[in-house]
This record gives C-alpha cells, sequence and structure tokens, in this order.
C-alpha cells in the first residue's frame, strides 16, 4: 500500500490518541499548567521557576503552541535582562536571570516531538548557551558540564556535575523524570545535596533533552541502567568523589530507572524515588493526559504505535526487586493518578533491603504541596546513610499527613501504614 501521507504529515497523524487533543487544548484555554500536572507549581518553583514567569506563559494562552512560543519570548526578555546585569557587574542577579531564561528555553522545547524541529533545536539550543552562564557564574559552588562515553552509542552522554568543594565527598547520581532534563531538577540555587557535602552528578539519560537530540533514545529496557551504570564508571575515576558513597535519585519516570540501575550496578549505595513508575504503565500511557505516552514514544525512538505498545509491555521492575537492595527511599503520593499506591506497597513489600516508605495523604504525582519535605527528606536520607549507616533489617513504612492534622487511609489492607505524627518519625 502506498503512503498516502502529505508532507505536512508524520507518525502523530497515526496516534490512536490524537482525538483527545482538543480536550488538552480546552484545559489550557481554561486553566494552567496544574491542570495538566495536577498541583504540580510548587515542584517547578522548587526547580527554579517564578511562579510569575509560570503565569505569563500559560495564563493567557490559547493553545499549547500559543504557550511555548510565550515561553520563547520570555526566554529572549530573561536572557537580555542577564547580559545588561552581567555588563553592569551585577553577577548575582545576572545568574539568576540566566536560570530563569534557560528553564524558559528548556520548557519550551519539551513540547516539541520531533528532534529535527528546527523550532526545537533553535529553542533547546538557545537553552543550553545561557545554561553555560549559569554554570560559569554560579556564586556558591563549581559546576562542570561533563561528557560520558557509552558503550552501545558513538554519542557520549551530557552530564551536569555539581562539585560540593570536599574530596573525597558522597555523590548522588541524579535521573530526572520523562518531562524533565538534567538543567531543570538541580537547582544550582537550592541544591541541597550540596549544601549537606554531597556532590551531584544530573544526567540527559537516553530520550532526555539534550541525549535525545544526539540519536540517544530509550529504545530498549537495558538502555537506561546501562547509560546510568557508564555515569558511575565516570564518578568513581573523579578525585571529588568516594567510590564507597554513591547513591541514586530517580523522579517520575526516573524512579523507575534509578531501581534499574541498581539492579545493574552494585557499585549503589543508595537509592531515593520521587514520584513512583515501577510496574504497568498503563495509567500514564492510556489514562493520563494523551501527550505522556506521544512524548515516550519520541523518548524511546518508535514511530510505529503498536510496535511501542509492546515494548511498554515489559517495561516494569516486576521480578527485579530482589536485586534492588540498596537502602531505599519511596516518597509517593496517596492519589498518584499515574501510579497507584497499591503499587507504590507492592514495591515497599518487595524489596530485600532497608527501606523506608513515605505516603503522603491527599497528593498527587507530583506531591506538590509537600514538595519541599520530600526534598528535604531525600537530602536527609543520603545524609543519614553516609554518616550514620543503616540496619540491614530497617523497614518503616508511614502515612505523612496532610498536616497539620493526622489521619489514616480508610481502605482495607492499608493498616500496615504507622500513623504516628511525621515530626516524630525517624
Amino acid at each position: 500500500m502506498s503512503d498516502r501521507r502529505s508532507p505536512d504529515e508524520n507518525w502523530e497523524n497515526d496516534y490512536s490518541r490524537r482525538r483527545e487533543q482538543w480536550v488538552h487544548e480546552k484545559f489550557l484555554y481554561g486553566g494552567d499548567l496544574d491542570d495538566f500536572f495536577p498541583e504540580t507549581s510548587p515542584s517547578w518553583i522548587e526547580c527554579g521557576y517564578k511562579i510569575s514567569d509560570l503565569k505569563r506563559a500559560f495564563d493567557g494562552a490559547k493553545t499549547m503552541r500559543m504557550a511555548l512560543d510565550n515561553l520563547v519570548k520570555l526566554g529572549d526578555h530573561l536572557a537580555d535582562v542577564a547580559d545588561n546585569k552581567e555588563d553592569q557587574g551585577m553577577l548575582n542577579s545576572a545568574h539568576e536571570y540566566y536560570h530563569r531564561a534557560s528553564l524558559c528555553y528548556f520548557r519550551a522545547s519539551w513540547g516539541l516531538l520531533n528532534a529535527d524541529d528546527p523550532d526545537k533545536q533553535d529553542w533547546h539550543g538557545k537553552g543550553l548557551d545561557v545554561f553555560e552562564k549559569v554554570v560559569e557564574l554560579n556564586p556558591t559552588y563549581e559546576m562542570e558540564r561533563v561528557e560520558i562515553e557509552l558503550p552501545f552509542h558513538e554519542e557520549t552522554l551530557p552530564a551536569v556535575f555539581h562539585r560540593c568543594g570536599d574530596e573525597p565527598a558522597p555523590t548522588v547520581l541524579h535521573v530526572p523524570g520523562m518531562d524533565m532534563v538534567k538543567e531543570e531538577n538541580t537547582n544550582p540555587r537550592n541544591n541541597r545535596l550540596v549544601a549537606r557535602g554531597m556532590n551531584v552528578l544530573t544526567i540527559d539519560g537516553p530520550g532526555q533533552g539534550e541525549a535525545r537530540l544526539r540519536g540517544i533514545c530509550a529504545d530498549t529496557l537495558e538502555r537506561y541502567q546501562k547509560a546510568g551504570s557508564a555515569a558511575i564508571d565516570w564518578l568513581v575515576d573523579r578525585p571529588e568523589v568516594d567510590e564507597d558513597r554513591i547513591g541514586v535519585w530517580g523522579i517520575s519516570m526516573g524512579s523507575y530507572w534509578a531501581p534499574r540501575i541498581v539492579y545493574e550496578d552494585d557499585r549503589v549505595a543508595a537509592l531515593a524515588c520521587y514520584m513512583g513508575s515501577w510496574y504497568s504503565k498503563d495509567m500514564i500511557f492510556e489514562q493520563a493526559q494523551p501527550f505522556f505516552k506521544k512524548r515516550f514514544m519520541y523518548m524511546a525512538g518508535f514511530e510505529d504505535e503498536a510496535a511501542f505498545d509492546e515494548h511498554v509491555r515489559d517495561m516494569t521492575l516486576h521480578g527485579l526487586e530482589d536485586g534492588i537492595n540498596a537502602p531505599t527511599f519511596i516518597a509517593h503520593g496517596e492519589y498518584d493518578e499515574l501510579q497507584s499506591r497499591e503499587q507504590a506497597r507492592r514495591f515497599y513489600e518487595k524489596l530485600p533491603g532497608p527501606k523506608r516508605l513515605q505516603l503522603y495523604e491527599n497528593e498527587f504525582h507530583g506531591i506538590g504541596r509537600a514538595t519541599v519535605d520530600v526534598r528535604c527528606d531525600i537530602a536527609d536520607w543520603f545524609e543519614q546513610i553516609w554518616q550514620e549507616g543503616i540496619d540491614d533489617d530497617y523497614a518503616e513504612a508511614v502515612l505523612i499527613p496532610d498536616y497539620p492534622t493526622t489521619s489514616e487511609i480508610p481502605s482495607a489492607g492499608f493498616d500496615f501504614l504507622d500513623t504516628e505524627n511525621y515530626t516524630d518519625s525517624g
């Protein structure tokens, strides 16, 4: 059969959920970014976004493309202000404006799902250019853009190394989520890990950000964990890194990839998972907003949806849990719309090593209202393990109340959660 597509059509025209796009746009027209990522604005702010920038980009937008264009215009303005601040010697302010500009450009690039799209290349390139200034002018600690050799691809894996200044120091490999890039979630203006004496290596893994633009896709089940192990190879060769104290922190889809890195590489001494995605991907790809599935098809390099669906069936940690034996911290929202609390319980119960589950009452996937608490607790988890160690039989599951109240889940099977007041928990 001949291909009857017109020249401006591509694989997205065959996407099964394309008819839901009008609902997607309607939500944007009548709401804001939180309509796509429920109550997640506080998490964006923790990454360094300013609520005023997000409102300027999204509040007046009538379509997603309009919001993306708004982000680029805002990024251009912020970059101009940053240049002027730098010319005047106001380097701290310049750093902040460059950081804001980079986030606007990267968030705009996120919305385009064609690596060859000239706008995507231009916008992401602008983000990388201004982020060079973020690295150069960071007033609190040294940063370095690095390249990591891969065993499966001719291109190198791009990463950002945040150095705490001590040698050798414990180090955390940060694994971003499906909708994130390496420059985004490790906020250089509020880096809790560096503040606690840890280095951080944040990667664009296969399918993410700059790596995807280089053709590095998440097209096999083992691809990301192999990349993570290569990143650990890079770390152990650095004098700044204590090779016996390397942790991995995954967020959102990174909470699926991070345990796979632990499964792959026994040099990992601690693990943290924020917003789970461990088992079936039906909720995220078939029930949630249609953009998620289309985005991961782009990340994995699939244009055939049926082949992608077959691939996704095996994207699970089922059967791998016994090999994930590093001390593990799990933070999960009670009403996570992408991975159920039952799946969080299953992951926790299947892990053989030291573990802690914190289930956050009334929270969704982003655990937005408690995001500061989660990020502090993850940093404290690593610090505690590096400084004090942890008992081999440690296992604790805690319901974190929608404070300042205490509560419990009125559902059979969840009485295994300790309902102690969070402020008294260890």
